[in-house]
């Protein structure tokens, strides 16, 4: 039997290996950034005190980047979240995903009131069928049809912790309301009535002023 390299068997002793990584790829940026420092001072012919500043600078920079990595303040890992959190953004990945790929199917079919296929669909209508093929095995029912039977849907949901699936409502007139479905980074899907079935933004003036509410029909 071949014995393993003790440096191999100390590997797997590591009780956290993502943040040993981690650890190392900071040392290196430390390490390339005093290299490139020294490089620098001999190629352009700096003298000694001069190499000593950007020395100093330079290190310094690379000791803050290290410290940002480790605090968690730059780089967001799932290594560093509890294993509650890990779950809820794995379920709110899946949840993008599906709605993504039934956008595919959709993307630009051009608006038209009461309808529900690729000829044309309305926006309550692409919400049924975008949530009815992609959950299927989440939804404890089936959407209703219209705007005003879709917010009373669910559960309320505020505008500051909007998730992945949440139905988001506009208050287009007195008489009239639009929706579309959120998909994170202040983004949703809905049927335009100019530009067909799209992708826009909640930061967008015109959707700023109009947003109303929103529900979480997911579950």
């Amino acid at each position: 039997m071949v014995a393993q390299h003790p440096a191999y068997c100390s590997v797997k002793k590591i009780p956290h290996p993502q943040r040993f990584i981690n650890e190392i790829a900071a040392i290196q940026i430390l390490i390339d950034s005093v290299d490139a420092v020294i490089f620098c001072a001999l190629f352009f012919g700096y003298n000694l005190t001069d190499f000593m500043i950007s020395l100093k600078i330079i290190t310094t920079y690379s000791l803050l980047l290290m410290a940002a990595l480790f605090s968690g303040t730059v780089f967001s890992s799932p290594f560093r979240m509890a294993p509650a959190e890990q779950k809820v953004l794995a379920v709110e990945h899946e949840i993008r995903a599906r709605i993504l790929t039934e956008y595919t199917r959709w993307e630009g079919v051009k608006y038209r009131l009461g309808g529900s296929s690729q000829k044309g669909i309305d926006c309550s209508s692409l919400m049924q069928e975008i949530f009815h093929a992609a959950f299927d095995d989440m939804l404890s029912t089936r959407l209703p049809r219209t705007t005003a039977g879709q917010i009373g849907h669910g559960t309320g949901a505020t505008r500051s912790d909007l998730r992945p699936g949440d139905l988001i409502f506009f208050r287009m007139s007195v008489a009239e309301r639009h929706v579309g479905v959120y998909i994170g980074e202040d983004k949703f899907i809905h049927a335009s009535t100019s530009q067909g079935v799209k992708i826009s933004s909640l930061q967008n003036d015109y959707w700023v002023k109009r947003y109303t509410t929103a529900r979480r029909v997911l579950s």
